[in-house]
């Protein structure tokens, strides 16, 4: 499996996914929330696979915002399913 680490990247986590989407890869595993680390920083991180290869996307902070917005919003455009659970929070 291989990381794409974001932390403190020139790239955002978000563009490597929708890079990594572009050419062909899938989301494999995504949560549905963003986690809170012991020492209080935001944490997310998803699985995407491409040529049968998989690769870890996680951000920070705002990065980890702003990939689980992209991610979620990604979900709900190819799954009507995903759509109906996001409009009940």
């Amino acid at each position: 499996m291989k990381d794409i680490g974001i932390g403190l990247s020139n790239s955002p986590a978000s563009k490597h996914l929708l890079r990594i989407l572009d050419m062909g890869g899938q989301i494999t595993k995504a949560p549905n929330k963003i986690s809170i680390m012991l020492n209080g920083l935001s944490y997310y991180s998803l699985e995407v696979t491409m040529d049968k290869n998989c690769y870890i996307i996680q951000g920070y902070e705002q990065e980890a915002d702003t990939l689980y917005n992209t991610t979620i919003s990604i979900l709900a455009d190819k799954n009507p399913l995903v759509k109906k659970i996001i409009n009940k929070k």
